[in-house]
């Protein structure tokens, strides 16, 4: 285990997302605030649709037809699973797709602007041109294309709870939610999800996607009541399985500021905390309203791809022992 430990440390500024990082309008907050009187600080109100920052558009020209039709074809099938795993009632789409040339390790994004959909030629992972999609590039088109789907079918691809009038929680639950019905979406194709990305690399939404599960499967239903804006619904059972009335917002908090500080590890920032500062948190968040068999499912899990896939492999046989595994992660003993 040292060994992989190291491996994932050294990683940690390597993992990249298949997507290209959205600039969403959350305000960095201060890592102090992850004391107990941060909640009760907090002004908060309903859930209401949420228009990001101004996107960042691509320069770049129209796909050819053939990519158009392939790409929309493969969007409306991941919506056709969608509707099938979790019971809703999503309408098919078909938007424009461009091509550019952008940094290698930008797979490309769904801009919600303008409904359109750009992907990166000069991506490092996977050619749209390709005859034959490889993994990567069929995991980029349909994570972007259920980004557009979650957009045309609830007129906005963000969820979220304000907390502030400039500021929200759950700034990034759209992504973890995108990524973990991509992971689902890939394996119902027939496709690995350890063969999508390079050894030794996973997707940059990792963490927030083993939270989401692990919700999952502590109040089964949370995906499906996020996918049918049942949030307020969901933030009433969450509270009440947890016994506290701050419960769901934390929740959302330990989500946001874990992909914050993982963008800032990434880009070096010199104060970054590891991300499984907050993992560890979260994880000791699950344990108080999650049985420890279906919890330690999840731990597995999220350790075997932070590890770079070892074949499913049982890291670990309690929860306090995944939680000694990621303070040496931190630690990196």
């Amino acid at each position: 285990m040292k060994k992989r430990i190291i491996v994932i440390l050294m990683l940690m500024s390597l993992i990249f997302v298949a997507c290209g990082k959205r600039e969403d309008a959350v305000d960095k907050v201060s890592t102090e605030s992850i004391e107990e009187n941060m909640f009760y600080d907090m002004e908060l109100s309903t859930f209401e649709p949420w228009e990001s920052e101004e996107e960042y558009i691509p320069e770049g020209e129209i796909a050819s037809e053939q990519i158009r039709k392939r790409v929309n074809e493969l969007g409306n099938d991941a919506v056709e699973f969608i509707n099938n795993t979790y019971h809703t009632e999503w309408e098919n789409i078909d938007i424009d797709v461009f091509t550019f040339e952008g940094e290698p390790y930008y797979g490309g994004s769904y801009c919600h602007t303008n409904k359109t959909l750009y992907i990166n030629r000069n991506y490092k992972f996977g050619k749209i041109e390709d005859e034959v999609w490889n993994p990567a590039i069929m995991s980029t088109i349909a994570h972007e294309m259920i980004h557009a789907a979650t957009d045309a079918n609830r007129g906005t691809p963000f969820f979220y709870k304000w907390y502030s009038d400039d500021s929200v929680l759950g700034g990034y639950l759209h992504e973890a939610l995108t990524e973990l019905l991509t992971e689902e979406y890939l394996s119902y194709i027939g496709i690995q999800l350890r063969d999508v990305y390079e050894e030794g690399m996973c997707s940059g939404y990792v963490n927030i996607v083993y939270y989401l599960r692990a919700l999952d499967s502590a109040v089964p239903g949370s995906i499906r009541d996020i996918l049918c804006d049942n949030m307020s619904e969901l933030e009433e059972k969450v509270e009440k399985k947890a016994g506290n009335d701050e419960a769901f917002d934390r929740w959302l908090f330990l989500l946001d500021i874990t992909q914050i500080e993982h963008f800032n590890i990434t880009t070096g920032e010199e104060d970054a905390i590891n991300p499984f500062v907050w993992v560890i948190t979260m994880t000791e968040f699950m344990e108080d309203i999650s049985d420890e068999k279906t919890l330690l499912r999840e731990i597995n899990s999220y350790f075997d791809k932070v590890c770079g896939f070892y074949e499913n492999e049982k890291y670990c046989d309690t929860v306090e022992e995944s939680k000694k595994i990621m303070n040496d992660f931190v630690n990196g003993e």
